[in-house]
Parts: structure tokens; C-alpha cells; sequence
């Protein structure tokens, strides 16, 4: 099994005005601030085959788009803790060769949330 994890805290503050996403670097995670904005985020594997997009984050939910172009057998999980085991499950999506894409949501939270990417 190979794995890449990636851990974004996206922190969700719903009464800033509209502004750019911010990355920042924070002990080895990405860490994402993200008030309202109409920019999607973009967490690619393998290339760019296969893509997870935050379409949009309004006050209550999240949007998210995932495509898997390539042959990979691929998940990604959203928790409320940044050990993926350990937190509650929010969102998760497992697209391979044969479920290649869909779209889904997740209510927004107080807190922030942590995505993981793992590929078998």
C-alpha cells in the first residue's frame, strides 16, 4: 500500500468577508484559512489524475467535486482531528477505475477539518 497523506486544516470562519485562500505551512501540514470565497481548492494525486476540489464553503456547507482519470484505487477522508483514526468520520470518498467521480457535501463546522489521502 502506498500512502501520501496530506493533512489540511481549513479553518472555517464564517464572519470574515470574501477573501483568497491563504496557505501557510504549520509543522508539517498544510494548513488552509478560508472565510467566503468563490476560489475552489485543489488537492491533486498522482500527477493531477486524480483531483478532490472545495467548490464552494458557505455558512453551513461544504461542496466538494472528486475525478480519478487514472487507474488508481484512491480515498479520501474528512475527520474533525487531525489523526485520521482517532477523529470522527466526516466525509469520505473512495473513487477507482470504475467509480470515477461524483459530488458531495458535509455541514460546516465551528472548528476546522482535516482531509487525508491515501492510495493502495
Amino acid at each position: 500500500m502506498r500512502a501520501y497523506a496530506l493533512f489540511g486544516l481549513l479553518g472555517l470562519a464564517s464572519a470574515m468577508p470574501a477573501a483568497e485562500i491563504s496557505p501557510r505551512q504549520s509543522s508539517g501540514s498544510s494548513v488552509y484559512s478560508w472565510p467566503a470565497t468563490p476560489k475552489p481548492l485543489e488537492f491533486t494525486a498522482d500527477n493531477g489524475k486524480a483531483k478532490l476540489t472545495v467548490t464552494s464553503l458557505d455558512l453551513t456547507y461544504v461542496q466538494l467535486e472528486w475525478h480519478n482519470d487514472g487507474d488508481l484505487d484512491i480515498e479520501w477522508r474528512i475527520t474533525d482531528d487531525a489523526e485520521p483514526n482517532r477523529g470522527r468520520l466526516i466525509w469520505q470518498a473512495r473513487p477507482n477505475k470504475d467509480n470515477r467521480g461524483g459530488k458531495g457535501s458535509f455541514p460546516k463546522s465551528e472548528g476546522g477539518f482535516w482531509l487525508t489521502t491515501t492510495v493502495y
